[in-house]
């Protein structure tokens, strides 16, 4: 299954609590697959017959099952986990004698509330960009807002996306849910800062971009298939300080994004005023240090990554237009390491950058 890294990695983190979940995935993937394993068979004997099985799936299936199994693995990781919590008390995994690791849970997830699974890659992927200069903007709003979201605010909303790309309004598709997310306060003269939690209203925007094409083969001739992908659009507004986030690539259509959204589903008119990302001094991260840890069951904090993202201009021709590039440098520890990232850093990674 070398060219089905994400699947392998799915069937080989399956442990025997899980297994019904995997026998279900695959039986969605292709079901006859599926009733031709035994699954009362040693674990290790299943892992080996769906790899000799996978041999026998049509190219298609076998993308599918790795689409999906990429899926699942990107929301195992910490960022998912914390992404499924804010979705609140509608979610509730089972406990770790039937879901015992991050891939069985969201692998549980994926099959049985696709929905929540859905909005949790959609608060992933906030949760990740935040901040970004490449995709993310914020823009100040009316401040202690209860969005009500009706059908009819979402079809003007998709109306005004439409008219600014050019595009029919039955090319836009507009989704929401709502989520929680920790904000903190920050202390005077040093001292631990206020943590509560907070409500988001979170939109995706689908709209339809150009038409694209492939060429396959069809009963021993090529064919061209045509298909018209989508592009993603997505914005968060938190009453607790009016702010409107918007992700989207396209650094000048942001504004215009937050102030349709302010028009049709806030009922509120804004002048598109944008919040400027924050500066901070991060050189305390040079050294190891104390963090303080309140609440209840938090026995102590430890960084386990550090990320650094540096803007560099490309282009030193006057005639050419430079070009932003980003480049980033990310540390991250092991769950299992003992030493800490600063020591990690400097006796790992010191003598190769």
């Amino acid at each position: 299954m070398k060219d089905m890294e994400n699947f392998a990695r799915v069937v080989h983190k399956t442990r025997l609590e899980s297994l019904s979940l995997l026998e279900q995935f695959v039986g969605n993937g292709d079901a006859e697959t599926a009733d031709a394993i035994d699954w009362t068979q040693p674990i290790e004997q299943v892992r080996v017959d769906i790899g000799a099985a996978m041999g026998g799936l049509s190219l298609k299936t076998r993308k599918k099952l790795e689409d999906q199994s990429e899926r699942i693995c990107l929301m195992a990781k910490s960022v998912g986990h914390e992404a499924a919590r804010s979705l609140g008390k509608g979610v509730t995994f089972p406990g770790k004698d039937k879901l015992p690791d991050g891939i069985a849970r969201m692998l549980w997830l994926y099959q049985n509330h696709r929905e929540d699974f859905t909005h949790a890659e959609e608060a992933r992927y906030a949760i990740e960009h935040r901040l970004s200069p490449r995709c993310y903007s914020a823009f100040a709003g009316p401040k202690g807002l209860t969005l009500n979201v009706k059908e009819d605010s979402k079809e003007s909303f998709a109306e005004k996306i439409a008219a600014l790309m050019k595009l029919a309004t039955k090319d836009i598709a507009v989704s929401n849910f709502a989520r929680t997310a920790l904000s903190a306060t920050a202390g005077a003269d040093g001292d631990a800062g206020i943590v509560e939690k907070i409500t988001l209203y979170q939109f995706t925007v689908a709209v339809n971009a150009d038409a694209d094409s492939f060429e396959t083969v069809r009963n021993g001739k090529v064919e061209i298939e045509y298909f018209v992908p989508c592009n993603m659009i997505r914005m968060t507004y938190e009453p607790s300080s009016g702010t409107i986030e918007v992700y989207a690539p396209s650094t000048g259509m942001r504004r215009e994004v937050a102030r349709a959204f302010a028009d049709t589903i806030m009922q509120h008119e804004i002048k598109g005023e944008s919040i400027p990302l924050q500066h901070y001094d991060l050189e305390l991260f040079r050294e190891p240090r104390v963090f303080p840890a309140h609440g209840e069951n938090i026995s102590g904090v430890r960084v386990t990554q550090i990320k650094i993202e540096r803007r560099h201009e490309a282009g030193e021709d006057k005639a050419v237009a430079t070009k932003a590039l980003y480049n980033t440098l990310d540390i991250r520890v092991d769950r299992h390491e003992s030493r800490s990232i600063w020591v990690v850093a400097e006796a790992d990674f010191k003598s190769v950058i």
